[in-house]
């Protein structure tokens, strides 16, 4: 007992430090993002981040091979990842860390719905009911009619929608494509597409803004290394709820840096989003509620990075 504990309570500090990281790593999105292109900000991040990604799957000892089992499912993924990647960087420019946070986490919601025809789900009335409250939580953070809606909000959803995308092709193929497979196809396409873009939206960067750069795509590495010995260490269900902890950082990263408070409004949206990604984390997490599971066991790790896993412990 003392020993699981232990394991417990490591899994959760690596969990904390890792969103504490990405959190870090938006913030240096966001500062960029006031002089950069988004599809700029995205190449070069991406490009820094290859680098340790593609020596770690090289010398990993289970990628034998990096030819795709699923070539048209892993496509889609990639442009998933392709187009919200730079729709979540876009939102993080145009809004604050917190109120984009919020609209992100909306993405356990959107596994659900799309779960029912995909994956041939059946929800029942609680996550039916998280679904609803998701909504509302929505609603009151854009509050249409009340506040300045821009296309910084359309871009977070949109970025949600693409996690979710992701998320559901990851429970379809994830148990037959190598890790290392799923990881650097849609880093690769990133950058391939991003690059192609470059020419169209580059501004020079000084050397800090591109150590800058550099250090987003290491805070990400980072970050994800983290995550995963966490998962490796703990459920699912102890660890996916810590992702909620960016809220605070995001909170306090705005009113440091940017002299930015969201509103009464936005943290009530917020609180109600976060509690309907508990219901459904809570339901899923009931033996034999779900054949696939999608929100909780196809783990979505950062879009902005275009990597993807599954690296949770097998209870059985």
């Amino acid at each position: 007992m003392v020993d699981y504990r232990q394991s417990v309570g490591r899994a959760v500090a690596l969990a904390v430090a890792s969103f504490a990281l990405f959190s870090l790593h938006d913030t240096f999105v966001k500062l960029l993002s006031h002089g950069y292109h988004s599809f700029q900000i995205v190449f070069f991040i991406l490009l820094f981040a290859l680098i340790p990604t593609s020596l770690m799957i090289a010398v990993s000892k289970e990628e034998a091979s990096l030819r795709p089992r699923h070539p048209w499912l892993l496509t889609l993924r990639a442009l998933a990842a392709t187009l919200g990647t730079p729709s979540t960087f876009y939102a993080f420019n145009k809004l604050g860390l917190a109120e984009t946070y919020s609209l992100l986490f909306t993405s356990p919601m959107i596994v659900t719905v799309l779960s029912i025809p995909i994956l041939g789900e059946r929800v029942g009335i609680k996550r039916s009911l998280a679904v609803v409250l998701a909504m509302v939580g929505v609603l009151i953070v854009l509050r249409p009619g009340f506040s300045d809606l821009n296309i910084g909000h359309a871009c977070g959803l949109f970025s949600a929608l693409t996690s979710a995308t992701s998320a559901i092709i990851m429970r379809k193929i994830g148990p037959e494509e190598r890790s290392g497979t799923m990881i650097i196809y849609p880093m690769l396409a990133n950058i391939l597409t991003m690059g192609l873009l470059l020419p169209w939206v580059y501004e020079p960067m000084p050397i800090v803004d591109l150590g800058l750069t550099a250090a987003c795509g290491m805070l990400s590495f980072i970050a994800q290394l983290l995550l995963v010995n966490a998962y490796r260490r703990a459920s699912a269900v102890t660890i996916a709820p810590i992702q909620y902890s960016q809220l605070i950082w995001g909170v306090l990263a705005s009113a440091l840096l940017f002299n930015h408070f969201p509103d009464f409004w936005v943290f009530v949206g917020a609180g109600i989003i976060v509690l309907s990604g508990l219901i459904i984390l809570w339901r899923e997490s009931t033996s034999g509620v779900s054949l696939f599971r999608p929100a909780l066991l196809s783990r979505l790790m950062r879009p902005q990075a275009g990597i993807i896993t599954t690296p949770e412990r097998n209870s059985r």
